[in-house]
């Protein structure tokens, strides 16, 4: 299963990745080609969640829990990826539910820097 859960991670960083930058782009421009990008950002974190979630239980089904847990590493290691689920999912979710008005105000701002501290996560989990 180790190998599955290597190859399975990397697919939905790299689509995060992906994301932060239509995010930043979107909250810095009002442009044809920032709001075209923002159309595909939707799709683009509802795959990315699902692949995520996917790496995920993989993850827990490579070791026993216990062995998991017993460790430092094994333990931030989870902990981490948790954080990094949840808050691309948070993102999903206001974008989802809020639509085009999420662009309006403050909540530009809160959307850039909710990416770039998903982004931040995913560095550490991925390494």
């Amino acid at each position: 299963m180790a190998p599955y859960h290597i190859v399975l991670v990397h697919f939905p960083l790299g689509l995060w990745m992906t994301a932060t930058l239509f995010i930043v782009l979107r909250a810095f421009s009002d442009g044809a080609l920032a709001k075209t990008i923002d159309r595909a950002l939707v799709p683009l974190l509802s795959v990315a969640l699902v692949f995520g979630l996917l790496a995920f239980a993989i993850g827990l089904l490579v070791w026993p829990w216990e062995t998991i847990a017993s460790t430092p590493l094994g333990r931030n290691h989870v902990l981490t990826a948790s954080w990094t689920v949840a808050c691309w999912a948070i993102l999903l979710w206001v974008r989802w539910r809020r639509g085009e008005t999420v662009w309006d105000g403050m909540s530009r701002w809160i959307m850039a820097g909710l990416a770039l501290l998903g982004s931040a996560l995913l560095g550490i989990t991925g390494t």
